[in-house]
């Protein structure tokens, strides 16, 4: 932009926290808002869409998984967090009530909804579905793996996530094996497991980062809990 200091210098982040700079993004706001935007009501799509039909490269690929892992390990949360410590003026979360409308942000018609079942019937199952482990969740858990067990887990961490310290309030927390081992109480693993809010849990589910859960709870167990995981019961094992 004609005028203006150059993005990243100390004359720049003056500049951008003065009324002028102020005034020129609101003009140029309303100048591209609503139908005067060139965008209003196009949907890119299929052929329209000009990523269509092209494939990234295996370095954008690992670029963009080393990104989410990097947040996964922690740059952007609490503090690392943009927005941390900053909440929505009542203006905008006015405008933001009323963008919605009381409405789902896609509406879809019967007939979509009807295209959309028969075309994701039969699909997505079994060997096609991304969730795929190769038919573990159909293999039996350990005997000793019950109710009362699973509740010494949860007494011991207090009835908390251990993750994101949501407490257990109507359901309970699920008890998640470090190890991603069903047999763990029952071979010669160590036994470790960590009670997790559903939100959580979910999270441990891609196979792809399962080294990073497993390392991530275990060193959690070993560094804060001494090792142990659930309340024992005098003279039992697990």
């Amino acid at each position: 932009m004609s005028g203006s200091p150059k993005r990243g210098t100390p004359e720049y982040e003056g500049w951008i926290k003065t009324p002028a700079y102020t005034a020129m993004r609101e003009r140029c706001r309303e100048a591209s808002s609503g139908e005067r935007n060139p965008m209003y009501g196009v949907r890119l799509y299929g052929e329209l869409n000009h990523a269509f039909g092209k494939h990234l490269l295996e370095e954008t690929k690992r670029k963009i998984s080393d990104a989410h892992k990097g947040i996964l390990k922690g740059v952007r949360v609490g503090e690392k967090h943009p927005f941390f410590g900053k909440h929505h003026s009542a203006e905008a979360l006015q405008k933001m009530s009323e963008s919605h409308g009381g409405k789902r942000p896609h509406e879809y018609t019967e007939e979509c909804r009807k295209n959309m079942s028969r075309n994701r019937t039969g699909k997505c199952v079994g060997p096609d579905n991304h969730f795929w482990k190769g038919g573990i969740s159909f293999e039996p858990y350990c005997p000793k793996f019950t109710k009362e067990f699973k509740e010494r887990v949860r007494a011991f961490f207090g009835h908390r996530c251990v993750e994101c310290g949501t407490p257990q309030n109507g359901k309970k927390l699920s008890i998640h094996h470090v190890n991603f081992n069903k047999k763990t109480c029952c071979d010669n693993s160590i036994p470790l497991f960590v009670p997790l809010c559903v939100s959580c849990h979910a999270k441990t589910s891609n196979t792809k980062i399962r080294g990073y859960w497993q390392q991530h709870f275990t060193e959690l167990i070993n560094g804060q809990y001494g090792g142990s995981c659930y309340l024992m019961r005098q003279g039992t094992t697990p």
